[in-house]
């Protein structure tokens, strides 16, 4: 992921997730219910997080670049 200053992502949805901040600066993250956190991010910041839909915000003046990667949500095999 790459957000410029000023830059937000689209409404998305993750069943779980590892994410690695390559460049970190300052976000806010509005979550499905409403809440925003505004968070100072580190560089080399690793965060994890259970299932959740949310939308990033780039609130600083430099760019954010993160390495995600996310957990798929397995489909149940049918007996034939």
């Amino acid at each position: 992921m790459t957000l410029q200053p000023g830059q937000q992502d689209n409404w998305h949805r993750h069943h779980g997730e590892t994410v690695y901040f390559e460049q970190g600066g300052r976000v806010e993250i509005t979550t499905q219910t409403g809440e925003v956190l505004a968070l100072e991010i580190a560089d080399g910041y690793v965060m994890w997080h259970d299932q959740w839909q949310h939308q990033v915000t780039n609130t600083g003046d430099t760019v954010l670049t993160a390495l995600i990667v996310e957990q798929k949500q397995l489909k149940a095999k049918t007996k034939s």
